[in-house]
Formats: structure tokens, C-alpha cells, sequence
């Protein structure tokens, strides 16, 4: 096929999103249009201006059509050329979202900061059943390395959901903003703790363990992925249940 061809092809973001998808396996159209949000007549459009350029191959399986990469080097380094400049969309959502993130899981961190001369040499970082502290680490490590770890485990979440594309949009965000809003929680509840000894740190974590049932739960009966079907209706009941059942304890009985 002719360069302009080729060219043609990838000037759009999401057909070089389609060819950066297809380096890790083949896939359906129906896969393709769930990943990118597009309806099945845009897919097909899509598909067909890139077989025009030679860029895919397709192959019949039962009763489905499987697309798969059909690139020369040469036009695979164009491929990447042209993501220089924007990048596959999905990418750059997904950079930015971390962004937001990251910029979340600063905030108390640089409370912390304000208040670190009132703190405590140690800092509570566990506690028994009845809420007595039993477990410390000097402030300098809880103030400072702590979210330094916390964070790379975030940039690590979000680099497994963008290489694994097995998750829909839906799941990504909601898997990318649980680990960020419990350790704001969970950090704020620690500092505040140290400022103030008679708070009762059992009645945050248990109340943000139930928020995570019931959010969890919420979401299961969604087909979270391709080539699953939706979870049990009666797990996610379960998840909700039992995350309201926590946070009634929390706020009631702690």
C-alpha cells in the first residue's frame, strides 16, 4: 500500500489506539468497540480504512472475526511517530486522571506538613480491637516516605490497568480511585490521631471498609470483563448488605 495510504490511516488517534491494542493479541470487533466506547458501525469503519492501508489482517473463529496486526517495521515506527503528538486518547485520559490522582493523594500529605511541629515523635500506625495503639513509627517516615510509597503503588495501578486491557472504563476509574480515597482517609485519620490522642480511629476504618463494600458491590453485577459474564447478582447484594451493616456499626456501636 501506498505511504499517503498509511499516513491516512494513522492520522486518527483512534485507529493508532486500535493498532497499539492489537500488539497484544488478536481481538473481535465487539472487543474493540467496548474498550474504545464505540458504537459497532464506527468500529467497522475504523477497521476497514486500516485493512485499506494493510495495517490489519482478519481471520474467521466459529462465528466471530478476529483482527490482527499486519505491519512491517517500517510501519511500526510510523505508528509511533505519529503517537508522539497525542498518543492514543485512552493514554492521555488515563495520564491525566493519574494526575488528578496523584495531586488527591497530596493534599493531606501537605497538612501534615503544616502541623508536623505538633505531632508526636511516633505516630500510631496500628491498633487493637478495643482501639489502643500498638504498633509506631517515627513521624519523619509517616509524614514523608509513606505516601512516597503509596503513591508509586498508585502509578503501578494504573499502569497494570492500561497494559492489561481487559477491564471496561467503568471498573478502570472505579479500581484507579478506591486506593487513593483510603489512603487520604486513612492518613488524615493517622495525623489526626496524633494530634489528637481520644479519637477513635475504629470508627473511620470501619466506616471505609463499608464504603468499599458497598461501592465494590455496587458495580459486580456489571460485566467488568470481555470475555467474562456479570458476577452473581447475589454477591453484590451480599457486598452492599454487608458494607451497610459495617457502617451502621461504625457510626452506632464504635
Amino acid at each position: 500500500m501506498g505511504i499517503s495510504q498509511t499516513l491516512k490511516a494513522l492520522a486518527d488517534p483512534v485507529r493508532r489506539g486500535i493498532l497499539e491494542m492489537l500488539k497484544h493479541g488478536p481481538k473481535s470487533a465487539g472487543e474493540i468497540a467496548q474498550a474504545f466506547e464505540l458504537t459497532p458501525a464506527t468500529v467497522s469503519y475504523h477497521l476497514s480504512q486500516l485493512k485499506k492501508a494493510g495495517l490489519l489482517i482478519e481471520e474467521k473463529q466459529k462465528n466471530f472475526i478476529y483482527y490482527s496486526l499486519d505491519v512491517t517495521v517500517f510501519e511500526e515506527i510510523l505508528v509511533w511517530f505519529q503517537s508522539l503528538g497525542g498518543g492514543n486518547e485512552n493514554e492521555k485520559n488515563s495520564l491525566q486522571e493519574l494526575g488528578w490522582a496523584l495531586g488527591v493523594m497530596l493534599l493531606p500529605v501537605l497538612y501534615a506538613i503544616w502541623v508536623y511541629k505538633k505531632l508526636p515523635e511516633n505516630l500510631a500506625i496500628h491498633f487493637d480491637l478495643s482501639g489502643k495503639d500498638d504498633s509506631f513509627l517515627p513521624k519523619f517516615l509517616v509524614v514523608s516516605a509513606f505516601p512516597i510509597v503509596m503513591m508509586l503503588l498508585e502509578v503501578m495501578i494504573y499502569w497494570t490497568t492500561i497494559a492489561k486491557d481487559i477491564l471496561n472504563r467503568t471498573f478502570k476509574h472505579l479500581i484507579r480511585w478506591i486506593f487513593p480515597f483510603t489512603f487520604v482517609s486513612l492518613y488524615l485519620a493517622t495525623i489526626y490521631r496524633g494530634l489528637h490522642e481520644s479519637f477513635d480511629i475504629r470508627k473511620i476504618a470501619t466506616m471505609l471498609v463499608a464504603l468499599v463494600f458497598i461501592i465494590v458491590g455496587n458495580y459486580l453485577p456489571k460485566k467488568v470483563q470481555a470475555d467474562r459474564k456479570p458476577i452473581n447478582r447475589k454477591w453484590a447484594h451480599f457486598f452492599v448488605l454487608l458494607g451497610f451493616l459495617l457502617f451502621i456499626v461504625g457510626i452506632f456501636f464504635l
